[in-house]
C-alpha cells in the first residue's frame, strides 16, 4: 500500500483560526485512490518549519508521497516551493499545461479559471525516492 503524508501550509490554520479544508479533501481523494494517508499536518509558512516537516515524512517516515497544499502564492509569505526546492534533489518538469501534479486543484476546478494563478508547487523526487518523471507524467492521463 502506497504511505501518503499530507501537509498543509497555513498561519492561520496553524494557529486554529482555520479549517483545513484542502488537506481534508487531499485526504480523502489519497483514500479513495487506495493509498493509506500516514501523515497529516498543518504547518505556519515559515521555510525552515515546512523543510523539516519535509525531511521528516521523506527521511524518517519514508514515506512514498508528500502532498503539499497551501503556501503558494505570490505574498512574501508564501515560500512552499522554496522550502520543497531545499529538500528536492531532483525537480520533475512536467510539460503540461496545467501541470499534472495540479491534480487536486484540478480535480476541484475542472474548468480553466482566469482567476486562478499559475500553480508554483514543484514536484520531484530525493535520494530516498525512486520516483520517474515519465511515470510521474503517464499516471495522471
Amino acid at each position: 500500500m502506497i504511505k501518503v503524508g499530507v501537509i498543509t501550509i497555513s498561519d492561520r490554520g496553524f494557529r486554529g483560526e482555520r479549517e483545513d479544508a484542502s488537506g481534508a479533501v487531499i485526504r480523502e481523494l489519497v483514500q479513495e485512490w487506495g493509498a493509506q494517508v500516514e501523515l497529516s499536518t498543518v504547518v505556519p509558512d515559515e521555510i525552515e518549519k515546512i523543510a523539516a516537516v519535509l525531511i521528516q515524512a521523506a527521511d524518517d517516515m519514508k514515506l512514498d508521497l508528500i502532498v503539499t497544499t497551501g503556501g503558494t502564492g505570490v505574498s512574501p509569505r508564501d515560500v512552499t516551493p522554496e522550502a520543497t526546492r531545499q529538500v528536492l534533489e531532483r525537480e520533475f518538469r512536467v510539460e503540461k499545461d496545467p501541470p499534472r501534479h495540479d491534480l487536486p486543484c484540478r480535480l476541484r476546478h475542472p474548468r480553466p479559471d482566469p482567476h486562478r494563478q499559475p500553480p508554483r508547487q514543484p514536484a520531484g523526487g530525493t535520494r530516498r525516492s525512486g520516483g520517474d518523471p515519465a511515470c510521474l507524467a503517464s499516471c495522471h492521463r
